[in-house]
């Protein structure tokens, strides 16, 4: 799912707020969020 879609499905209406405030919660950006995400599940597979 890509950011803009998870943005606009929790009511943001613009991706860059969304952006900023995912950032405030997690501390990193919801495309790093993301890619690591990957990442893990990549190694879990293997």
């Amino acid at each position: 799912m890509s950011i803009e879609a998870v943005a606009l499905s929790l009511g943001y209406a613009d991706t860059p707020h969304f952006t900023r405030a995912f950032k405030r919660w997690m501390g990193v950006t919801p495309k790093y969020y993301q890619t690591q995400l990957k990442l893990k599940n990549l190694e879990i597979r293997e």
